[in-house]
């Protein structure tokens, strides 16, 4: 059996990296979500959900990644989620469509080259 998901957030260059760690289901989902919202600044103009090390994801955990992205959102605040391949999250993520909503990359480094790329004036 898989730990719980934890939760950390730490800056990059001004965009909010959180990861979340274990499993994520029904029992912590909601809970997550709101740590997450709450702990975003509002003037982080880029979050990245690293789910690389999250060992499950359940159809909440599913749901708290649309609702942080709805919720970012409204805060003019843009989203992304680290999802390695070949793993059971990102099948999952994959399998749900979840990237035609929220951009999906494969590692960290690709998520903050992508957020840096987006926020640069051109």
């Amino acid at each position: 059996m898989h730990p719980l998901g934890s939760l950390t957030v730490e800056e990059h260059d001004g965009v909010q990296v959180a990861r979340l760690e274990g499993e994520v289901d029904l029992s912590n989902a909601a809970e997550l979500l709101e740590r997450l919202l709450a702990a975003i600044p509002n003037r982080s103009h880029g979050v990245i959900l690293d789910l690389s090390a999250t060992s499950y994801l359940d159809s909440a955990g599913l749901r708290l990644v649309f609702e942080a992205r709805r919720a970012l959102s409204q805060r003019r605040q843009t989203l992304r989620v680290v999802a390695p391949p070949n793993t059971f999250v990102a099948d999952v993520l994959r399998a749900t469509r979840l990237a035609e909503t929220v951009p999906i990359d494969g590692s960290l480094a690709d998520a903050l080259t992508a957020v840096s790329r987006r926020s640069t004036p051109g």
